[in-house]
């Protein structure tokens, strides 16, 4: 049940989060505060090290955006592969290596006064095995005999084990505390540890630093200070990043990434990018005998594992077996370092490779044309981690296009409002919302008044907002308020619980949502119904792990469909509109569902219920109409892997324009699979990138456009029928960014 274990082991990471504070009591690192400008590194010769474009006026306290954005010319003599291997064998043949390494935000802050932080990231290395790190809240020395850590949390301790005879980041990183205290502060689903290491001690760093499904390309060449530097951009769904690499020796001067969709801590306006300056990285020099020794502080205790003198909790609570918990979280680490050995793969493992090392995350496959229809780019706008994409349409008579809204989330915890024509209407942070809710539950329903409204949560999170049409709070719904245990909201559904065919959700005449919560620590998982007042109207809380919620029509009666795992087997379980469970349908031995998707797709007025199935191994994926007896109607296969990212797994939309909806799957390569009410595959297509959002919308006139997101972009498309298809693009925007050619069967992009 790989979807739901995904769900789960956030839970778990909640967790294990609270245990960390547990064990390092009132310490907090405090957040990085951040600079507005170029940060200068922390060179032996202080010298300023700002980046100047070698061919341009560029100001040296340029926006970084500037590089970042410039369309890439590759030098004649090398490729970017060519360079990055070279890279790779400069730090493995070097007989010593040392910087003064240093991390910066580049971004804005709320109060402009404030002065930027920035923490160490600093490496020395003297073959074969000395060592000495100072990387922000961790020091490690090691000479031929002993290595010696400490860590700020615990600095009446000394660390002390062997010097191996070589270093790996499985042995460097093994005590669980030193590897935390070491955070880089990079996303860990980005890079784990510091690039200088990975080039160094990985035993192939490049996997690490270019993932698969990358694009590498060469910009204009930059200095750092008097170093000529090749920069290197590296285009992936999770975020892109530069390398700046010295022409002099090759060494790795700069490491630069770009956030996308990630939370944006309390006193930041908005981050750009996360940088680590090594700008005076040198290789085969002499270090100091000294570097590798270590002053111990007087009376502290030497350990082979750093040891919590008590455990404390924040919420005043003490685990029951604290010391169970600390010999738990050793071994989950272990066993990760274990798998990063076996998967020659050093940057964090994502949480489903740790429950299911079996699974792997899927790879993106080339572009291909459909074969049914024709798609033309009409536009396209750039949005920093879009998400899934919600169709808000017009609430009256006519289908003008001005009634048609997209609302897509971006930048992790905003939401922004595209019209059909592309113009961004607004980009806003709703209110209420804490900087570490990432915005990946948008549902939107009006009631029988005409009254919009929109809800967001995070897959995990504590509470459900609920806003109006113009983005007021109505309510926040969270289980905590209600019994003071700690829950996960798994999902939620806008539904009329008066059981009629109108999505009225009136605060006078119905309640307006079900919500399906995880407990997170002695509670009882539950499916609940809240009124528009965020008042609780029943519950049920004998089901098991609620992973989806929703609502389908059947013999004219509306009834509550809900995933339900029971440790190794899926089930749809039915409710009616009152809570009381009417059936429990069990699969076929050996299937587990992974998500489902209600719609009318022939328009009789009953609901049809598509799923994604596959067996206990996940290797057979399959797409299905699900039979309310427990089977399927029929399946047909998909490929199978790990979707890069948050995204709804089946949609429906009138592609061809004939009245009748059909089911769309983005796939987690990349492609797109559209089947009919009978289960028929009509068509396969792929934009040789991950999807994070796809829609289908139908405008006035009968045109039909076709909705995508990526991490960076928003595109429309317009769809035509093969046979009326012309090279008339009058209805089309006429632009550089994006083509479509049929004869090369090929969806062809220049993205910048």
């Amino acid at each position: 049940m790989q979807l739901f274990r995904n769900f789960r082991f956030l839970l778990i990471i909640i967790l294990t989060g609270c245990c960390l504070v547990f064990v390092f009591g009132c310490w907090n690192r405090p957040a990085p505060q951040v600079s507005t400008q170029q940060p200068q590194t922390n060179s032996q010769t202080n010298s300023q090290t700002n980046s100047t474009s070698v061919n341009s006026q560029t100001p040296a306290n340029s926006d970084v955006t500037d590089i970042a954005s410039q369309p890439p010319k590759p030098p004649a003599n090398q490729t970017p592969q060519q360079l990055l291997e070279k890279t790779v064998t400069a730090y493995k043949s070097a007989s010593s290596y040392s910087d003064h390494g240093e991390v910066r935000i580049i971004g804005k802050m709320t109060n402009p006064n404030t002065e930027p932080a920035s923490w160490l990231c600093t490496v020395a290395f003297q073959s074969p095995n000395k060592l000495r790190l100072e990387i922000n809240e961790g020091k490690l020395v090691s000479d031929n005999d002993d290595c010696f850590a400490q860590i700020r949390p615990l600095p009446n301790q000394v660390l002390q084990f062997p010097t191996p005879k070589y270093w790996s980041l499985d042995v460097l990183f093994q005590d669980m505390f030193l590897d935390q205290a070491m955070d880089v502060g990079l996303p860990d689903t980005i890079i784990r540890f510091p690039p200088q290491l990975i080039l160094l001690f990985a035993e192939s760093p490049l996997k690490t630093l270019v993932p698969e499904g990358s694009k590498t390309e060469f910009l204009d060449p930059q200095q750092i200070g008097d170093t000529l530097c090749d920069v290197i951009r590296i285009v992936h769904s999770e975020g892109n990043r530069l390398l700046w690499i010295s022409r002099i020796n090759h060494a790795l001067l700069r490491f630069d990434y770009y956030v996308e969709g990630l939370p944006v801590p309390q006193g930041i306006e908005s981050i750009q990018m996360i940088r680590i300056d090594l700008s005076d990285a040198q290789f085969d020099y002499e270090i100091a005998p000294e570097a590798f020794q270590m002053q111990q502080p007087q009376d502290a205790e030497i350990v082979s594992e750093f040891q919590p003198a008590e455990i404390i909790s924040s919420t005043e609570k003490k685990p029951e077996n604290p010391l169970a918990v600390l010999a738990q979280m050793r071994e989950e680490h272990r066993k990760e370092l274990q798998l990063m050995i076996e998967k020659d793969y050093y940057a964090t493992l994502s949480p489903e490779l740790n429950l299911l090392p079996e699974q792997e995350l899927a790879l993106v496959v080339p572009p291909k044309l459909p074969e049914t229809f024709v798609l033309k780019e009409i536009w396209k706008q750039p949005l920093t981690g879009a998400g899934n994409i919600t169709v808000i349409t017009a609430d009256t008579t006519d289908t003008a296009d001005s009634g048609v809204q997209l609302l897509i989330p971006c930048e992790g915890n905003s939401l922004a409002f595209f019209d059909l024509s592309g113009k961004l209407l607004q980009k806003v942070k709703p209110e209420g919302l804490h900087n570490d809710e990432l915005l990946t539950l948008i549902r939107t329903k009006t009631d029988e008044t005409g009254k919009r409204y929109i809800g967001v949560s995070s897959i995990g999170g504590s509470a459900v907002h609920v806003f109006d049409e113009l983005l007021k709070p109505v309510f926040s719904y969270s289980p905590d308020t209600v019994e003071g245990l700690k829950w996960g909201i798994a999902d939620f559904r806008f539904i009329d619980l008066h059981g009629n065919n109108s999505p009225a959700m009136s605060p006078a005449t119905s309640p307006a949502m079900i919500v399906s919560v995880i407990a997170l620590d002695n509670g009882k998982d539950s499916v609940r119904a809240i009124d528009l007042r965020g008042k609780e109207i029943w519950k049920d809380d004998s089901i098991s792990s609620p992973f989806q919620v929703d609502s389908f029509l059947i013999g004219g009666n509306r009834e509550i469909l809900c995933l339900e795992v029971q440790k190794q087997r899926s089930l749809l379980s039915v409710y009616n509109l009152q809570g009381k469970r009417l059936t429990q349908p069990i699969l076929e031995e050996g299937r587990q569902i992974l998500w489902f998707n209600v719609a009318d797709i022939d328009g009789d007025g009953q609901s049809e219920i598509g799923v994604l199935h596959a067996d206990e191994t996940e290797k057979d994926f399959r797409f299905a109409i699900w039979d309310r007896n427990g089977g399927f109607l029929w399946n047909q296969p998909l490929p199978n892997g790990e979707y890069q990212k948050s995204i709804e797994q089946i949609i429906t939309g009138d592609i061809y324009g004939d009245a009748v909806q059909e089911w769309i799957i983005p796939a987690p390569d990349g492609r797109v699979f559209i089947f009919d009410q009978n289960g028929n595959i009509l068509d396969s297509f792929g934009f040789g990138k991950f999807l994070t959002g796809l829609a289908v919308v139908v405008s006035d006139k009968d045109k039909r456009i076709l909705i995508t997101a990526d991490n960076e972009f928003v595109t429309a498309f317009a769809v035509t029928d093969k046979a009326n298809d012309t090279n008339d693009t009058n209805d089309t925007k006429d632009t550089n960014d994006a083509n479509v050619t049929n004869d090369a069967n090929t969806i062809q992009t220049n993205n910048p």
